[in-house]
């Protein structure tokens, strides 16, 4: 669920936040989010309407105070600007987006403390600071601001927020739960931890994350089980969904095929496979067909050239200065690497340079391109083959035919299978 500021609200706050001493922060409340705002929108909203509404600030602001005070112990202002490839503009500009991120946070920190301590009263100073100086290894807050040079009422506020971001996230946990127990009766009652989490490993997660209950402890994994559980059973749904959607290219899909030109293929044959998973030989077929579905394997770029059932693997051609060469779209064609296609044809191929001309053969018979001509030894090409990076393309389907294949288009795959006629 996600929880964003109203951006007139956000502006409220970030008035009141510029108006006030930087230490004693006022802000508005956002109605519907209060202690439950999520800190990334507030803060960039707050950086990104502080630098659209001040921009006369760049030209003073002391970038060399600011870095000395904030880095000067961690690193020196040569090296930063070298490692972020920044010019002295730049480095002025990085520091003060910086000074206006830290006041971004001060203001979340004493937003979210001025809203949680109105509906709990009193148990920040009970728990929540406790907790939070006890996490970070501190005695106090005095200590704490003393360490860092900071006010003590901005470190009280920061240790707070920190609590707060943890009861937020409980909070979030629990209408998930509700929603999901809505949704899945029995669920709740059902699961069950016992024989998972040590005792000793309970008492440190109810410690670490602030957890207050043993039923937000259940919350705490509940919540998380169950969207895992039901990415699942929406996963499971959708991939049962493709076989009733394209029955007929499931029934002729050609599992073995396909797996043979994948990466496995050339390590184990697909009974190995298949054991190696635990699958029989549906499983097996659908789990191959699956990966065509969502293109997971057996795909170039975009698009997908099947010969005789298995993919054609363009990646085993690095010829390209590049990369590998791939299929790709251009008016309203898909050209294709010639050597690749042939070779998964059973075809060999041979250039000769003077002619610029490049030779298929299966040993018995021969097919010649010229480049750039749409004349070939079998007839005439609808377009001409042509190089680029010293790689041949050729319009698909005219290479198909060409070279006496069937080629069926699969739109809803982006699949062009090629079947050598017999």
């Amino acid at each position: 669920m996600n929880r964003k500021l109203p951006s007139a609200l956000l502006a409220l706050a970030l008035t009141a936040a510029l108006s006030a001493p930087a230490l004693a922060i006022e802000t508005a409340t956002p109605e519907d989010q209060g202690w439950r705002t999520y800190s990334g929108p507030y803060v960039d909203q707050f950086v990104s309407d502080y630098i659209a509404g001040h921009p006369q600030e760049l030209a003073g602001f002391d970038a060399d105070g600011y870095f000395d005070a904030h880095y000067g112990g961690l690193m020196n202002k040569d090296g930063f600007m070298a490692g972020n490839g920044l010019d002295e503009a730049g480095f002025r500009y990085r520091c003060w987006w910086d000074s206006v991120n830290d006041r971004a946070w001060q203001s979340y920190n004493a937003y979210v403390t001025e809203c949680y301590e109105a509906e709990f009263p009193g148990e920040l100073e009970e728990v929540g600071i406790p907790w939070a100086l006890e996490h970070w290894g501190d005695e106090s807050v005095e200590q704490r601001a003393a360490r860092y040079g900071e006010e003590p009422q901005a470190t009280r506020q920061a240790l707070a927020a920190d609590y707060i971001e943890l009861r937020r996230m409980a909070a979030d946990r629990h209408d998930d739960t509700l929603s999901y127990r809505e949704q899945y009766p029995g669920s709740w009652e059902d699961f069950e931890l016992t024989k998972d989490v040590s005792p000793e490993q309970k008492e440190e997660q109810i410690s670490l994350f602030a957890l207050q209950s043993e039923e937000e402890w259940k919350e705490f994994h509940y919540a998380p089980y169950m969207y895992n559980a039901i990415l699942s059973m929406e996963e499971v749904r959708r991939r049962e969904a493709y076989f009733t959607r394209w029955p007929e290219e499931y029934a002729a899909f050609d599992a073995e095929g396909w797996y043979r030109s994948g990466v496995w293929g050339g390590y184990w044959t697909a009974e190995e496979y298949r054991e190696s998973m635990g699958w029989d030989r549906e499983t097996f077929k659908k789990e191959m067909f699956i990966q065509w579905v969502e293109k997971s394997a057996g795909f170039a770029g975009e698009y997908c050239i099947m010969v005789n059932g298995a993919p054609v693997q363009f990646y085993r051609y690095p010829d390209l200065e590049n990369g590998t060469p791939c299929p790709r779209a251009e008016k309203g064609r898909i050209l294709v690497p010639l050597r690749p296609v042939a070779e998964a044809l059973g075809l060999t191929v041979e250039w000769e340079a003077e002619a610029n001309r490049v030779i298929c053969s299966d040993g018995e018979k021969a097919v010649t391109f010229t480049l750039n001509s749409l004349e070939y030894s079998g007839g005439t090409l609808e377009a001409a083959p042509f190089t680029e990076e010293g790689v041949t393309y050729l319009p698909l389907r005219a290479l198909g035919e060409a070279l006496g294949c069937e080629v069926v288009w699969y739109q809803d795959f982006a699949t062009a299978q090629l079947a050598k006629e017999k």
